[in-house]
């Protein structure tokens, strides 16, 4: 089957048949249903081969039936004129495969006939094969039902995207329980944290504390680096330039790395008009604890839910 949908002409392919079309980059199109006008002209050609040179054989065996069909095509069907174009097929062949793209092998490792098994990629970026996990590169898992095709060799086992473009090769694994291949999840990571750093740092171009005060944020807390930032650049967005800087200082000053507490300095100085640049007073400090009040923010949901106990007790009975 090659198309499991029309869909009003937007064909959807079968899945293997639009994998074959993707290697091998093919423009291809469909004909519709009843329409003589386009599929009759192959249907005609099958129907004059059956007439006129089937009815008057006689069949000895398949390899002398295919070398007298050949002697014909070339003879008659195709060296003689064309009554409708006036033109001989077989010298209009040598000029139309001039025209023709040529053959380009597949890029990948297996023929476009052969048929690879397909398993799920986790959200970890790899795969469960034969008891062990093969990584794939990140980005390969883009949501519940990501695939990647798998050929074994004698040695290695080759994973393929659904386009047939080879992702990573790896050594099988005789053992068991073991990961293999390297994980380019905390490089790809620390990439995206380094760019968040960097845009977090263009909204504030005259700090000279947020680059630093940051860096010391994702050392102290990496996990929750990209949350913390988000209330930092709400921060910059509703605050004076002068207040986010002090602010900051404030909070570098007494080791403070948590966006609350960038928010709580923030309004404080805004609110007493002690911050540099905010009046004739030297700013004052704020407090001399090592934590601010979160009283006047709603940090409700981001306390855990608690579990009754009762409830274990009523399982394990």
């Amino acid at each position: 089957m090659l198309i499991s949908n029309e869909n009003l002409g937007d064909y959807i392919l079968a899945g293997d048949f639009a994998r074959y079309r993707d290697e091998r980059d093919l423009n291809i199109k469909f004909c519709r249903k009843a329409d003589p006008q386009s599929k009759g002209k192959v249907e005609n050609l099958i129907g004059h081969v059956k007439k006129n040179f089937l009815r008057s054989s006689i069949f000895h065996d398949i390899d002398r039936l295919n070398d007298e069909v050949l002697d014909w095509l070339d003879r008659r069907a195709n060296g003689t004129k064309h009554h409708a174009t006036a033109k001989i097929p077989k010298e209009e062949w040598l000029i139309e495969k001039q025209h023709l793209l040529p053959y380009r092998a597949l890029s990948h490792g297996f023929s476009s006939g052969e048929q690879l098994a397909g398993y799920t990629v986790r959200k970890d970026n790899s795969i469960s094969y034969k008891g062990n996990l093969y990584r794939v590169p990140y980005g390969t898992y883009s949501g519940r039902g990501s695939k990647v095709l798998l050929e074994k060799e004698q040695d290695h086992i080759s994973l393929f995207d659904s386009k047939g473009v080879l992702l990573v090769k790896h050594p099988i694994c005789f053992e068991q329980g073991k990961t293999i291949g390297e994980s380019t999840y905390r490089k790809e990571r620390g990439k995206r944290m380094e760019q968040m750093k960097q845009q977090t740092v263009s909204l504030l171009p005259a700090s000279s504390l947020i680059g630093d005060y940051l860096d010391r944020l994702y050392t102290d807390k990496p996990r929750y680096f990209k949350d913390n930032v988000d209330v930092i650049r709400k921060v910059i967005s509703r605050y004076d330039p002068a207040i986010v800087e002090q602010a900051l200082d404030y909070c570098h000053e007494r080791m403070l790395y948590n966006g609350f507490s960038v928010l709580e300095a923030a309004e404080h100085f805004r609110e007493t008009g002690n911050y540099l640049g905010g009046g004739e007073n030297e700013a004052k400090a704020v407090s001399s604890s090592n934590s601010c009040s979160l009283a006047k923010y709603n940090v409700a949901k981001y306390n855990p839910s608690r579990s009754n106990i009762l409830q274990y007790e009523q399982i394990i009975r």
